[in-house]
């Protein structure tokens, strides 16, 4: 077992393993957009592996959120490794690591004393801390407290603005992606606004290839579009998975954002999230601190108004293989 005494005091495992980066619905989109995709099986369960191919040689493989059996920090970390060394065998000849995001998270960011105890707990297991692929910062709404008791959590003036935007007569629209035009347009006019990097079109639209309201074992993939009269003005894609919700995707016009559309939105989704049987509704990704001078401050404001736990969890954690490539690539 590990010898880091008190680094894993600062840890906790989530216990909500429905992460709909582990899915076949999830693995067939990044399939069609360049990643190749092996199973593992370990532990009675398949894992996902995602390997894609850089330099024309080497490639990476990277492993979302594997659900490993462990009651502990400490036993996951241990229980990591295993799992590791099954998966090593079915890499490709010049991968150069496994990058795996692990369901270890904390409620407070590390200090530089404890990041320091990690990165030993890292090194006993023979990991190294990696670049993230997906957010490590967010917020997890409960959505096991009733409708009352969720809107009493938000701040003030985030109840206000959703009795606001049904005051004005904003009105919600629920599809599976039929409105996926209105998404787009909205979608565009957002990342100019915002001076954010989007992927290309068919990405989003391959979100709601294959997904079902039907087949429990795949996401149900939302689009809500909140609309003022006969003009869509804001858009978010939702996904639930098990018994997890995840806001995915948002958009928001350019005009009309005194009406406080993308309030209502969430609301509305979070709602539904719930009547499916969800019990957590992740905000996915937010800065890592309150910091009015992050570019994603505003952000930060807004998903943590809605209340909900902040989450830090640790991201992503190397397994080297090819040393030389690999301290040369990363």
């Amino acid at each position: 077992m590990l010898r880091c005494p008190n680094v894993f005091e600062y840890f906790e495992l989530d216990s909500n393993a429905d992460f709909f980066h582990q899915t076949q619905w999830w693995s067939a989109i990044k399939n069609k957009f360049g990643w190749h995709i092996v199973s593992c099986t370990f532990e009675g369960k398949e894992i996902i592996l995602y390997i894609r191919k850089f330099a024309r040689l080497f490639s990476l493989a990277y492993v979302p959120f594997p659900d490993l059996h462990a009651s502990t920090a400490e036993a996951y970390l241990v229980s990591l490794r295993l799992f590791a060394n099954t998966a090593l065998p079915l890499l490709p000849e010049h991968c150069i690591c496994l990058r795996i995001d692990t369901s270890l998270f904390s409620h407070e960011i590390l200090q530089d004393t404890q990041l320091m105890e990690f990165k030993h707990a890292l090194k006993s297991q023979k990991f190294c801390k990696g670049h993230n692929i997906q957010p490590p910062d967010t917020v997890l709404l409960n959505l096991e407290k009733s409708e009352d008791e969720l809107l009493a959590a938000m701040k003030p003036k985030w109840r206000y603005n959703i009795r606001l935007a049904q005051k004005k007569g904003i009105t919600i629209r629920e599809t599976h992606g039929e409105d996926f035009e209105i998404f787009w347009k909205l979608y565009k006019e957002t990342a100019k606004r915002d001076a954010i990097a989007i992927h290309e079109r068919a990405y989003y639209e391959a979100v709601f290839v294959d997904a079902t309201t039907q087949d429990t074992k795949k996401p149900i993939v939302k689009l809500w579009t909140a609309w003022y009269g006969e003009l869509p003005i804001a858009a978010i894609i939702t996904v639930y998975y098990g018994k997890r919700a995840t806001y995915l995707y948002g958009a928001s016009s350019n005009e009309h954002r005194n009406l406080m559309a993308p309030y209502l939105l969430q609301w509305s989704a979070m709602i539904d999230a719930k009547h499916h049987g969800c019990t957590v509704y992740d905000m996915y990704g937010i800065p890592p601190r309150e910091d009015p001078e992050h570019p994603m401050a505003g952000l930060y404001r807004f998903k943590t108004g809605f209340g909900g736990t902040i989450r830090h969890y640790t991201g992503c954690i190397d397994v080297p293989i090819q040393a030389l490539s690999y301290k040369l690539f990363s």
